[in-house]
């Protein structure tokens, strides 16, 4: 299996308004994009649709109420539509304060989803973490992941590194990603401390990202070295005959 590669990600967000966009550089044709998107307090809801400017609609696959009103949700799309500077906007219809951020995988198998994944959960404490056993020995793990406190950065806190974070220009909404590529199919736990800690709740969603199979070399038109001179002679697998 090849592990996933994380060839683009970027964020945005917005302050007071019913949709906010995020730019990606490079979205490869067929590639896997994994957006997280965290609404404000005022936000009663997830947001109703994300698409981007070249035709891609993205698919809610995880949701979570981390308190306070605030909402983490996380959307993805497989074997997108490519393109330079793609455009993913995020509209809800009501007017609150986001933050976003867009992850996009290569190498990734189609569906990408680890079945065994999202993992999504709340915590009230430092650090905010949850952890997945991948289902295949070649993934990358990616946890979304936020906290109802304003405002909010976040540092490395165990397994994983940072990805990127972001917060809204009123500091009401923050996201941050932690990532780690694994070769094994042990549990794995991810996360990141807060700073200030959660008034109540921090908390996220961590999915596995699943790689492609890796063919095996052909035995078919090997060359063999003969002994003695040194010269290459073909060689071809024949099917013994009984």
């Amino acid at each position: 299996m090849a592990v996933p590669t994380i060839v683009s990600h970027a964020t945005g967000t917005g302050s007071s308004v019913t949709a906010a966009t995020v730019t990606i550089p490079t979205v490869p044709a067929g590639s896997a994009v994994y957006v997280g998107v965290v609404v404000g307090s005022a936000g009663p809801t997830d947001p109703s649709t994300v698409a981007d400017s070249v035709g891609n609609v993205y698919t809610k696959i995880a949701a979570l109420y981390v308190g306070d009103s605030y909402r983490l949700s996380v959307w993805m799309v497989d074997g997108a539509v490519g393109g330079t500077n793609v455009v993913v906007t995020v509209t809800t219809g009501f007017t609150q304060s986001m933050a976003m951020l867009a992850t996009v995988l290569t190498h990734q198998v189609t569906p990408s989803l680890d079945p065994a994944s999202p993992a999504t959960g709340v915590v009230a404490s430092n650090p905010i973490e949850l952890s997945l056993t991948p289902s295949v020995a070649a993934e990358v793990l990616l946890f979304f992941l936020t906290v109802n406190a304003s405002p909010a950065t976040f540092s490395p806190a165990g397994l994983g590194s940072i990805l990127d974070q972001a917060q809204s220009s009123d500091t009401t909404t923050s996201i941050c990603a932690v990532w780690l590529s694994v070769t094994d199919t042990s549990p794995h736990t991810l996360g990141a401390d807060s700073s200030p800690l959660p008034t109540t709740n921090g908390g996220g969603a961590l999915v596995g990202v699943e790689g492609v199979p890796v063919a095996a070399p052909s035995s078919l038109g090997r060359t063999l070295i003969r002994p003695g001179d040194g010269s290459a002679v073909s060689s071809r697998k024949v099917a013994a005959s009984g």
